[in-house]
């Protein structure tokens, strides 16, 4: 998918053939399951066998990022649960897409719009004060989501 997505080995018009073929898939029920009506464009492809279950899809999101995703899930014979966890893998990774991104400094100020603390330091330059910002301390963040919704 980031091949036909980013990929220099096809040529825009077979780009566009590619995508419109995934466009038109007709299961849209695993990965796709309701992000369209959300307003997302998806080309996605399934398989399924009765030991595994797969979709992979790019997603065009309303806000203009763009992701693939790829799941394939080993089951017992055609265990319906499969189903469910790729639907739940799909939607919690279109939430983390589609969340905006905030800087990590805020400029001239803290996360909560506060203007920055100065310290004054004597010069001399008959009284002149010296102001050096200091840095706001920014919360620590983990480094990697949980695999587990």
């Amino acid at each position: 998918m980031l091949l036909i997505s980013e990929g220099d080995e096809l040529a825009v018009r077979s780009r566009e053939r590619v995508l419109n073929i995934l466009k038109r898939t007709y299961n849209k029920s695993l990965l796709a399951e309701g992000l369209e009506p959300q307003g997302a464009l998806t080309y996605n492809k399934t398989g399924d066998i009765s030991s595994m279950l797969g979709d992979v899809m790019l997603v065009d999101l309303p806000n203009g990022k763009r992701y693939a995703t790829a799941v394939l899930v080993e089951r017992p014979e055609n265990d319906g649960r499969a189903v469910e966890l790729i639907r739940r893998i799909s939607g919690r990774t279109y939430q983390e897409a589609d969340r905006v991104i905030q800087p990590a400094v805020t400029p001239l100020g803290d996360p909560d719009g506060n203007a920055p603390e100065r310290q004054s330091e004597p010069s001399g330059d008959q009284g002149a004060a010296t102001v050096q910002p200091v840095e706001p301390e920014l919360p620590e963040e983990e480094p990697y989501p949980s695999a587990n919704p």
